[in-house]
């Protein structure tokens, strides 16, 4: 495993997909949807400016077409590159790395790839009620606060925080589940899987690397799939703990505690569901009526001494 620090900014431009998929023609998950929509979202993302590599303008759409349609399409080694953003949840100053596309073919093709799964999951409701997903509504986050601030009576709440699971994610499982979702079409899910199996150019020393497991930390990507691999948590808890009230934005669980006694069994049941589902053990803060403010998606919390919530929200 790569012992380099990643940074990851979950729900960057993801409402590029979302806008996106809001006018585009209802295709499905298939290699012919691709080609349709391939010219369409090269011109969506020079409009949006996230071609980092600056050379859109010289691609050859046509030869991707071809390639795509004959089954020849080969994705380069993505590049590890130094990062300008700071890594999140840590103030460690370390070097911070990112994940991209080597060229802008496969930065189109990804997206491509990405956007039709986006609109098969907006058309399927697949996600759990619970489970707020930016990939599929733009103002999620604003749901999910507003879910949580109608929280009332709490002893406690617990935060967990599930993104370390990301380099471990089952592949076969993913794979699997993105079958599903794309109704089976063979070529989709190959070329898919063929990305989530790419192996890394570390830009600094020509290294290789490979990455044995998990998903591939490429912007905008690897939050769909990972959120996708997410709603196994979701099943097991509607399951095993099914009149347990939690809350999900991505990679982040917030699960009220009534009864304190009860909250050893809850923990206790809900590492079992991450182990089933092959996750790793989640981070877990929590805060207690009286208590400091904890860290969610979007802001920040504290419990009140009457058991309901305050939320001081930065959306930025």
């Amino acid at each position: 495993m790569l012992n380099i620090p990643f940074t990851f900014k979950p729900g960057t431009n993801m409402l590029f997909h979302v806008t996106y998929c809001s006018y585009s023609d209802g295709n499905n998950c298939s290699i012919n949807s691709m080609v349709f929509n391939l010219e369409m979202v090269c011109s969506f993302i020079k409009e949006c400016n996230l071609n980092s590599l600056q050379i859109m303008d010289n691609i050859d759409i046509p030869a991707i077409q071809n390639n795509l349609l004959s089954g020849n399409y080969n994705f380069r080694p993505l590049n590890i590159v130094r990062s300008k953003y700071a890594r999140e949840y840590t103030d460690i100053k370390t070097p911070v790395y990112t994940l991209l596309p080597s060229t802008s073919e496969d930065l189109l093709v990804i997206y491509t790839l990405i956007i039709l799964l986006v609109k098969e999951l907006q058309k399927s409701s697949y996600f759990s009620a619970s489970s707020y997903c930016i990939h599929t509504n733009p103002i999620s986050l604003g749901c999910y606060l507003d879910s949580v601030n109608e929280l009332r009576e709490m002893q406690a709440l617990i935060r967990l925080n599930c993104f370390k699971s990301l380099p471990y994610i089952s592949r076969s499982r993913l794979i699997e589940k993105v079958r599903t979702i794309a109704n089976n079409d063979d070529d989709y899910v190959k070329l898919l899987q063929s990305f989530i199996e790419l192996k890394a150019v570390n830009d600094d020393d020509g290294r290789i690397i490979s990455f044995p497991a998990g998903i591939p930390p490429v912007p905008y990507i690897f939050e769909v799939l990972f959120n996708i691999s997410m709603s196994d948590i979701d099943m097991g808890i509607e399951k095993q703990l099914p009149k347990l009230k939690y809350l999900r934005y991505q990679h982040e669980i917030l699960i009220p505690i009534y009864s304190l006694e009860y909250e050893p069994y809850i923990i206790s049941q809900v590492y079992d569901i991450f182990n089933e589902c092959n996750f790793i053990k989640p981070d877990i803060v929590r805060a207690v009526r009286g208590g400091a403010h904890i860290p969610i998606a979007g802001g920040s919390i504290l419990i009140n001494n009457d058991g309901s919530c305050q939320i001081i929200k930065d959306l930025s």
